[in-house]
């Protein structure tokens, strides 16, 4: 799914076409993974840990208007949050 204009956001399980990685061996564990569109540059992992990824793109925006960093942080991740639900 396409978050923001600027993410897709994946689950790879057993049996998804996936470059470079057999979803079909037995070791496989599904994972989350998320690319951001701008570069390319992609990080996989958790759900959480991907969304996590993902706010750090928008911390110097929120932090603008911020003295806090812990409050951008916070900010960052409940637009994340935010974009994700308005896809479902």
């Amino acid at each position: 799914m396409i978050i923001d204009n600027k993410f897709e956001l994946d689950f790879v399980d057993k049996g998804s076409e996936h470059n470079g990685i057999d979803t079909k061996s037995p070791g496989f564990k599904p994972f989350w993974e998320v690319q951001y569109l701008g570069n390319g540059l992609i990080f996989g992992g958790t759900k959480k840990e991907c969304l996590k990824w993902m706010s750090e793109f928008y911390l110097n925006y929120f932090h603008q208007g911020s003295t806090l960093e812990a409050e951008a942080e916070k900010k960052a991740l409940s637009w994340v949050k935010k974009c994700l639900k308005e896809v479902s």
